[in-house]
């Protein structure tokens, strides 16, 4: 199984400020005004200012190069020409601008070579060799990468080399030798893990993916494309370039076709067709509805698989880009045929026959001329059926031995996969170690700095906490006492308040304790008007005192009053007033006995 991830070492990028001052200005004013260019370094400067955004705005970048490369040419002392050829390429290659990208990647190369600049020729060579890829040219593509990596080696320059690596494997994939494909794509994976190349581990897993959907591999190659997606996705959100992603959009709704997902595949496929809804390249939004087209041909939708392919037709023409033409009138020839068309199927075939005997693709070229031999003898030609079953079997032999070459190839790359994961492993724990110490070395260094300024600052410190802690001691002793006093204070009041408050819950309790023992009596109380007897619960009178005590904590003592005594007993009490008058008259008065002596 290929990992989803291959352990890449990151180096961190830093922007110096003045960049970022430059990036500020190019925003508000021409770019020919942000810097003065009185000088090759002023015009280094800018150079290297646009770089800064050209991944974000490559039409941009465009037109501010092609101002500088005015500036340039006007003083030969400048000596950046090529460089600027460069850039200008790159900036249409970017724009998928081949024919001019072309034409300005060649002015590069003739000038960087009589200047002998190897760097510059390295990425130049790497582009150009692109630029032919796409435009159909293998053997021009393959000659510029193998110059780009013989330099790139020279240079030790592994992310170059990793490229060059990649794209030679996929020019032999395109011819079918699926053996040199593997040697070169495993030979560039230590580069790309060693330059920390993301982009380009990216590319290197989507293309081990296209490799196993030729071989029909659909899962590996699935796999493959997935662990691409996951990397272009990380970089889109790093730098709004979303093109890797959609790349890894097309290929995966290709491969869900392939694999009878079809509502999925055409989800990945609307998808990308929104994404590039402001876009202007023809070639992409062909591919877009060609995979339209293949899949709803494959759900039986012709109509609809109709429409799509004859809209990828449309934009293709006159792009000259070959790559999927001949995928088309195949498409377009069993859509027609499903259709009842057979004029149409049999034009269409026709031209995809021309289209693939061009590009030397005998896989395309056989199902091309074996679809033609049974539409002719659909049709009652028969002659012409046949003259098309012979062409198609004079190629068969060869069909087969690519056949067998590629279920070898499948067994190999089993194999080779199995042996290459290991190493990776190995290679990862390798550049783990590595990073970790460069990262402790880091540390070290770090630390021996901090130290040092954390000493010198502690020593400074000192000095001024012990000349200020004599003049703070005198202060910091009088705010003690008062402190302290204060803290008495506190004392005696805190024990001042917990008295009172025992005093008080000592009355609560008590207030309590009374509260318990009464009892009142609630309620109406029936009473006789006339002697005062209660009537009970029960219907019963009973007297007064016995109910109150009955119903109530008291009790009664007895005893009568002045009034009752006197009703009761009157007549006594008048005998004895009158006796008792009687005796105070007869008794002598305390003044006449004072008067007398007595």
């Amino acid at each position: 199984m290929i990992k989803r991830r291959c352990p890449i070492n990151m180096k961190g990028h830093t922007i110096l400020p003045a960049a970022v001052f430059m990036l500020f200005l190019f925003a508000f004013m021409s770019p020919l005004e942000a810097i003065p260019v009185s000088s090759s370094a002023g015009l280094r400067a800018m150079i290297d200012s646009v770089d800064n955004f050209y991944m974000n705005d490559p039409r941009g970048a465009l037109h501010i190069y092609q101002n500088l490369l005015d500036i340039s040419v006007s003083d030969a002392s400048y000596g950046l020409d090529g460089e600027l050829f460069y850039k200008i390429g790159r900036s249409y290659y970017r724009l998928f601008i081949l024919d001019s990208a072309n034409i300005w990647l060649n002015k590069a190369l003739t000038e960087l070579e009589a200047l002998n600049d190897s760097a510059l020729l390295v990425l130049a060579n790497n582009m150009m060799g692109a630029v032919y890829w796409f435009q159909d040219y293998q053997g021009e593509a393959k000659r510029h990468h193998e110059k780009a990596l013989t330099l790139a080696k020279k240079l030790k320059n592994d992310k170059e080399i990793g490229r060059a690596l990649n794209n030679l494997a996929n020019i032999y994939r395109r011819w079918g030798d699926y053996s040199m494909a593997m040697d070169n794509f495993y030979a560039a994976i230590p580069y790309f893990q060693s330059s920390g190349d993301i982009e380009g581990t990216a590319w290197l897993y989507f293309s081990l993916g296209s490799m196993h959907k030729q071989l029909k591999n659909y899962k590996q190659a699935e796999e493959s494309v997935k662990a691409a997606l996951e990397i272009y996705l990380d970089m889109a959100t790093a730098n709004n370039d979303s093109g890797g992603v959609l790349l890894c959009y097309w290929e995966l709704g290709s491969l869900n076709r392939l694999l009878a997902n079809y509502e999925k595949s055409l989800d990945y496929f609307y998808k990308i067709m929104q994404s590039r809804r402001r876009e202007s390249m023809p070639i992409a939004r062909s591919d877009d509805y060609l995979g339209l087209g293949q899949t709803y041909y494959s759900m039986g939708k012709y109509d609809e698989a109709l429409k799509h392919l004859l809209e990828a037709r449309r934009l293709r023409e006159g792009t000259g880009i070959g790559t999927g033409q001949a995928t088309i009138s195949l498409f377009l020839a069993y859509t027609y045929s499903e259709l009842g068309e057979l004029k149409l199927a049999e034009k269409a075939l026709l031209e995809g026959i021309e289209v693939a005997k061009r590009l030397k693709r005998k896989d395309r070229y056989a199902e091309l001329l074996y679809e033609m031999s049974a539409l002719y003898a659909k049709t009652g030609q028969t002659k012409d059926a046949l003259e098309h079953l012979e062409m198609y079997n004079s190629i068969r032999d060869s069909l087969m031995n690519y056949e067998i070459a590629r279920r070898l190839a499948s067994l190999q790359i089993q194999y080779e996969i199995s042996e290459n994961e290991a190493k990776n492993q190995r290679l990862s724990q390798e550049n783990m170690i590595h990073n970790l110490e460069l990262h402790r070395a880091g540390i070290q260094k770090n630390v021996l700095y901090l130290t040092i300024v954390a000493i010198a600052f502690f020593i400074f410190s000192g000095l001024y906490l012990y000349f200020r802690q004599n003049r703070d001691n005198k202060l910091l002793n009088e705010k003690n006492d008062q402190i302290r006093e204060a803290h008495q204070k506190t004392e005696a009041e805190a024990g001042q308040r917990i008295k009172i408050s025992a005093e008080r819950e000592e009355l609560l309790k008590n207030l309590q304790h009374n509260l318990e023992n009464v009892k009142s009596l609630r309620g109406l109380i029936p009473i006789c008007v006339s002697c005062k007897n209660i009537r009970s619960d029960k219907g019963y009178y009973i007297q007064l005192e016995q109910y109150i005590s009955e119903h109530s904590d008291a009790t009664f003592s007895h005893g009568i009053c002045p009034d009752c005594m006197k009703e009761l007993y009157g007549e006594y009490l008048d005998d004895e007033a009158q006796s008792a008058a009687k005796e105070e008259k007869q008794r002598p008065d305390k003044a006449d006995l004072k008067r007398k002596g007595v």
